[in-house]
């Protein structure tokens, strides 16, 4: 993996990697994605942490089922959010055509 600040139009995946510390298995976790500031609820992913308590994750941005696919352009934010509590949030953008 290498840090991006941006990704050319026609990308069809990008990881969202996060750091993190103190996590207990138990805690629900929240991931919201925005596009140009807007949640896009589709991307919307809730679950129960069952991993260890520090370390990397990475949150797989795609639909990698169909060849079609592509992100749109835009600004993006991924918000990671732990027990209800704002935790983590990163952006990119993807180029306009």
């Amino acid at each position: 993996y290498k840090e991006i600040e941006s990704v050319p139009y026609g990308t069809q995946a990008v990881a969202v990697l996060f750091d993190y510390q103190g996590m207990v298995d138990g805690q629900e976790v929240l991931f919201k994605v925005y596009i140009d500031g807007e949640e896009d609820p589709s991307w919307r992913e809730i679950f129960t942490w069952n991993a260890s308590a520090a370390g990397s994750y990475q949150k797989l941005l795609s639909l990698d089922y169909s060849d079609n696919f592509m992100l749109l352009a835009g600004e993006y934010t991924v918000e990671m959010y732990v027990a209800g509590q704002l935790a983590q949030r990163g952006s990119f953008v993807v180029e306009k055509e």
